[in-house]
């Protein structure tokens, strides 16, 4: 566990994310976690971040953006000296390309879909690459597409069925990124 005298967090056995304050939140991502093994969970509370690491994977959960996203692997505690924020780990840290995970959307039927194409709009210079998770059954796992490069007008054709989706988009080098816009061009299919 990690956290402050105001906020606690915990992944149980099940691999599911907990925050603990005035009241216990069950924040779930344990489709990330739960094979993670003996995770360290290390909290920045000056800039809200919390570390999930188990030397073989690592996740960082913004506490202000409710958001997951992929870290360093081997990050083990966070410190601060003279304003300077240093990051311990028991080898070299190797930083990931930026990632952004969505949550999970059924676009408010539970009707099969066809996603047809993906829109992006940002203003980061380098490539971006999108991918689709996909699933006809919410008690299975995710099958994912395989990475599409976005255009520069911003489009990548990527074609999958489902009931389930979770979105995705990277750069190739680390770059703290964000979407302005993602727009999702899909069809549901009529029974």
């Amino acid at each position: 566990y990690a956290g402050t005298d105001y906020e606690h967090f915990f992944v149980d056995k099940l691999g599911c994310l907990y925050q603990l304050d005035d009241t216990l939140h069950k924040l779930d991502y344990r489709e990330y976690l739960s094979g993670m093994i003996n995770p360290v969970l290390t909290l920045d509370p000056t800039i809200n971040l919390l570390y999930i690491c188990d030397g073989t994977n690592g996740y960082v959960y913004s506490i202000e953006d409710k958001s997951m996203g992929e870290c360093a692997p081997n990050i083990t505690g966070t410190g601060y000296k003279n304003g300077i924020l240093y990051i311990t780990a028991p080898a070299a840290i190797a930083i990931p390309s930026g990632s952004i995970i969505t949550d999970i959307y059924d676009f408010g039927t539970r009707k099969r879909k066809t996603i047809r194409r993906l829109e992006v709009s940002t203003d980061i210079l380098q490539d971006i690459a999108v991918a689709v998770d996909y699933r006809l059954d919410k008690s299975k796992d995710f099958s994912t597409t395989s990475w599409k490069t976005v255009s520069a007008e911003g489009r990548a054709i990527v074609i999958c069925k489902g009931v389930d989706f979770r979105f995705r988009a990277k750069v190739t080098a680390y770059e703290d990124f964000g979407l302005d816009d993602f727009k999702i061009i899909a069809m549901a299919q009529v029974r």
